[in-house]
């Protein structure tokens, strides 16, 4: 947590003040190599595919890097890179009578030297070192080899490991050969690679998600509607059934002639529209479906003779008591 802390911190204090974070990178080039390497005179180039059978010096190729090598005596050359440090390897031989070189650098200036004199023979020896260098500048190490007190000796360069920054790692892998490799001894920086703009999704599936919606939505609309009407004409239609818009008549009325008995049922004029419906009378038979009776045969207040709606009163010789006058309306 603490390392997250503080690397997130230091990535917002770079990011305010535009600084570029490198990190340091060791990339290894074969003497094969012509774009860094530089060999002028009579050097002998020992690759598995053009031996030298003929030079004194027959190192093992196994322990050589990528098993090729420069055989040179008296002969000069050079190593141009852009980087921070460099680091020129060879192999030291005792049948070459000793080996004497020296070594020069611009930028800044500096001079070296390499002797070796003893018995053996030895692999991944370090001829040359500069460090601390401005890798925003070129530098050149320039060599030559030099006569000893037994003679001139055989210079047999193997490889260079240059240290570059991490934004300069590019150019020079492609000024090296396939056959060069790389090392890294730290964390790479993050990438500098500018990411594209994110491109926006296409609109026709969206327009076709929404035609659609606006179908559906329509046709449940319209089912909502037809639905609504359908039950609002059926709630009308059963109120109508228990209303009867029809006349009915009101039960006819007897009434008492002068003999005492009850006459012919009277037929009053219909009072107007039933809430209730047609009438059944005791029978069975609906009373509404009856005609009225016809007006000549109800008489009409005026039609009655006056003398007949006095009282008739008829005397007879009582027999007994329970006799009694008999009072009829005509």
């Amino acid at each position: 947590m603490w390392f997250e802390k503080k690397t997130a911190a230091a990535l917002s204090s770079a990011k305010s003040s535009n600084i570029q974070f490198a990190a340091s990178t060791n990339i290894t080039v074969d003497d094969t190599n012509s774009t860094i390497w530089t060999f002028v005179g009579g050097w002998s180039a020992v690759t598995p595919e053009t031996p030298c059978p003929g030079c004194f010096a027959q190192p093992d190729p196994k322990q050589v890097f990528n098993s090729s090598w420069h055989d040179g005596s008296v002969v000069s050359g050079s190593v141009t890179f852009q980087g921070s440090a460099i680091y020129i390897y060879g192999i030291d031989m005792t049948a070459t009578s000793g080996t004497n070189i020296s070594f020069s650098m611009n930028n800044p200036t500096t001079a070296g030297f390499h002797y070796f004199g003893s018995t053996g023979t030895t692999y991944n020896v370090l001829f040359f070192s500069a460090t601390n260098l401005d890798s925003s500048v070129e530098h050149t190490v320039s060599f030559i080899g030099q006569t000893s007190l037994t003679g001139a000796g055989a210079m047999l360069f193997d490889y260079a490991n240059i240290t570059v920054d991490q934004q300069l790692e590019e150019t020079v892998t492609l000024l090296s050969s396939s056959s060069s490799t790389t090392t890294s001894t730290t964390s790479p920086s993050p990438s500098s690679t500018p990411l594209a703009a994110p491109q926006p999704p296409p609109t026709r599936k969206s327009n076709t998600g929404a035609i659609i919606g606006a179908v559906v939505g329509g046709v449940g609309g319209l089912a909502i509607l037809v639905a609504l009407f359908l039950i609002l004409r059926r709630r009308r239609r059963t109120s109508s059934i228990h209303f009867d818009g029809g006349n009915f008549y009101e039960a006819p009325r007897r009434r008492i002639s002068a003999n005492g008995f009850l006459g012919e049922p009277h037929h009053p004029e219909a009072r107007g529209p039933s809430f209730i419906g047609a009438r059944a009378s005791s029978s069975g038979v609906d009373e509404s479906t009856k005609s009225a009776p016809p007006a000549s045969t109800v008489p009409s207040p005026e039609q009655v003779p006056t003398a007949s709606l006095r009282p008739a009163v008829t005397t007879a010789t009582p027999t007994s008591r329970s006799e009694k006058v008999v009072l009829a309306w005509n």
